[in-house]
């Protein structure tokens, strides 16, 4: 084969691969567009898809799920409804609870007594509740201001019981308001209990009682002559002297209250160590008494102090040591 031939054929081939080269770029740009056609019809699909679950705009056809109501379809009672109401806001006051009656016995005409009752108690169950809990609370506070203003026969606090629900206080509120004749009609009680004081464990006591009223008032209440006698156990004596939520004896009784106790049981006298760390009579002992046993204190000694200073107090005090030690002092008729 010549030169000339071979460069002939040569260019043939060249031209054969240039033809299979362009048809394979033609096949591949056919095959991206394709591709990327589907890519939009798929896109656009989604679009669609998406379009379908958008929010319902102002003006478009609402379509509720099935087994839920459209809200804002009225029904035809609730339409009536609507219409009653709009012609009872016409009416005056008393024509309108004249046609609220007319219609509630309507409702009422041919149900048997036993709905009739729940009809009616469904309809008026506030108008009954509300006004009985007024006159409750109202008689609950009257009674309490009533009875507030009532004279005290006796105020009296016991601590360090032991077991204060096993004592019996009928020696007291009984007992002794029969003793001078004094009813609870006429005369209130004041107790306090269940509360302990202690030098040794007040700490802890303060922080396990830190909730109870009855034991964070019980210091205010002695400074303030709340109480007029406190029984205690000997603990409890000494706390109180050292705190000065007692006073001594010699500041508390009378002339006649002090001749007679001196006579007549002047040994059962108590002292404690004052906040200076004196020793003064705070206490007389009670343990021996039938007073004291009738409590059921569950103390091996009982002793009886003395918190209030006013008249009153001290009165009560008179009153009350009268009639442990049936001392013959005398009193004017209650």
């Amino acid at each position: 084969m010549s030169t000339e031939d071979k460069e002939k054929d040569n260019l043939k081939n060249t031209g054969k691969d240039h033809s299979q080269s362009t048809n394979k770029d033609i096949s591949m740009d056919n095959n991206k567009s394709t591709i990327k056609e589907s890519d939009n019809t798929d896109s656009k699909k989604k679009v669609k898809d998406i379009n379908e679950y958008e929010p319902v705009r102002k003006g478009s056809t609402r379509r509720v799920a099935e087994g839920f109501k459209d809200p804002n379809q009225v029904e035809a009672d609730a339409g009536r409804v609507t219409e009653d109401n709009l012609e009872l806001h016409g009416l005056s006051g008393r024509q309108r609870r004249k046609e609220l009656r007319k219609r509630f016995y309507a409702e009422m005409a041919d149900m048997d007594t036993k709905s009739k009752v729940k009809f009616f108690f469904r309809y008026n169950k506030w108008k009954i509740i509300i006004p009985i809990l007024v006159i409750a609370i109202v008689i609950s506070t009257a009674g309490t201001i009533i009875n507030n203003k009532k004279p005290v026969a006796i105020s009296y606090a016991i601590i360090n019981s032991p077991n204060y629900y096993d004592i019996n206080t009928d020696v007291i509120e009984k007992d002794y308001m029969e003793y001078y004749g004094m009813s609870t009609k006429k005369y209130q009680i004041i107790s306090t209990g269940g509360i302990n004081y202690d030098l040794d464990t007040y700490e802890e006591d303060s922080q396990q009682y830190s909730n109870s009223a009855a034991y964070t008032s019980f210091p205010t209440n002695c400074r303030t002559n709340y109480y007029d006698i406190i029984i205690t156990d000997k603990k409890g004596l000494e706390y109180c002297a050292k705190t000065s939520l007692i006073y001594p004896v010699d500041d508390i009784f009378t002339a006649d209250l002090s001749n007679a106790i001196s006579k007549g049981c002047s040994d059962l006298l108590t002292s404690a160590k004052d906040y200076e760390d004196n020793d003064e009579v705070f206490a007389i002992d009670i343990s021996g008494t039938a007073f004291a046993k009738s409590l059921n204190l569950d103390f091996d000694q009982a002793y009886i102090c003395f918190p209030g200073s006013d008249t009153s107090n001290i009165e009560n005090v008179r009153k009350m040591l009268n009639f442990i030690f049936d001392l013959g002092l005398s009193f004017e008729e209650q």
